[in-house]
């Protein structure tokens, strides 16, 4: 077992503490705990990639979990590649055990089958019974029901990115209704975009979901009466009262993949929200 499976099973088993604590399972936390660790050892077939089956290629993904999250979140995936080297995530339409001639060596990935990997960290999604031709998508705060199968297509971003991300969303935060949409991402290195007010990379960071980072990011924005907002480095949450997006670099189609991730700015990246 490698050091990230490792800290992979611990975190697993404090999620299901926890969830045992908030929602009072009937069974005690130490018994969940013990019957329900995931050793994603059991699931590795070690240095080895399923070659020719990849069907979509997500980058900079931190960690085998989140890889696994965008596999179980698609129903037609059934194994991924993922090299801990670039932190790409591969996700396969076969797994060895019904391709196994497609199992090939390598230095850099590990591969995972799908099969058995617990849900309850998908929120929203956990058992979604959506088909393989879509995907499944958490709805915002307050839906029912909690997902949406969307029909899967091969992401295609425009220059600043936000031509997939959700559109508008409404959101109550504090008794307050929050309407906002995206404007764009763009470069942020030597180009400062507003006032920083607050940074949610802290110890209730979720990689698994950055929705509540937009989401309370446009709170503290409404809260000044400013109309834009933006999210750099992950959780950092930038404010403003004007943006001239004829001033800064966006970041072009090519890079999305690699320089945005799930709706907010990466390292020098800051993707641009406005109060509508």
């Amino acid at each position: 077992m490698t050091i990230s499976e490792a800290i992979m099973d611990i975190r697993i088993c404090v999620l299901i503490l926890i969830f045992g604590y908030v929602f009072k399972t009937s069974h005690t936390v130490s018994t969940e705990c013990s019957s329900k660790t995931i050793h994603l050892s059991s699931f590795s077939q070690g240095n080895n990639i399923l070659d020719g089956y990849t069907y979509r290629t997500i980058n900079q993904v931190p960690n085998i979990q989140l890889c696994a999250e965008q596999c179980l979140l698609h129903r037609m995936c059934r194994s991924f590649n993922y090299n801990r080297e670039n932190d790409q995530c591969d996700l396969n339409s076969e797994n060895h055990i019904r391709k196994p001639e497609a199992l090939s060596s390598s230095v850099t990935s590990k591969y995972y089958i799908i099969d058995g990997w617990p849900e309850f960290f998908l929120s929203g999604c956990e058992y979604h019974t959506c088909p393989e031709t879509h995907v499944c998508v958490v709805n915002f705060q307050g839906l029912t029901p909690s997902y949406t199968c969307v029909e899967y297509s091969q992401p295609t971003y425009t220059i600043g990115c936000t031509n997939l991300f959700t559109q508008e969303s409404v959101v109550t935060i504090n008794s307050s209704t929050v309407r906002f949409s995206p404007v764009t991402c763009v470069d942020s290195v030597g180009d400062t975009f507003g006032t920083f007010i607050h940074n949610y990379r802290d110890g209730t960071f979720d990689w698994f979901n950055m929705r509540p980072i937009i989401e309370g990011c446009a709170g503290l924005a409404q809260a000044q009466s400013l109309r834009y907002f933006g999210i750099e480095f992950f959780g950092e949450c930038w404010v403003a009262g004007t943006f001239v997006e004829s001033s800064h670099t966006k970041i072009p189609a090519n890079d999305c993949n690699t320089k945005t991730y799930l709706g907010v700015g990466g390292a020098n990246v800051v993707c641009v929200y406005e109060i509508i």
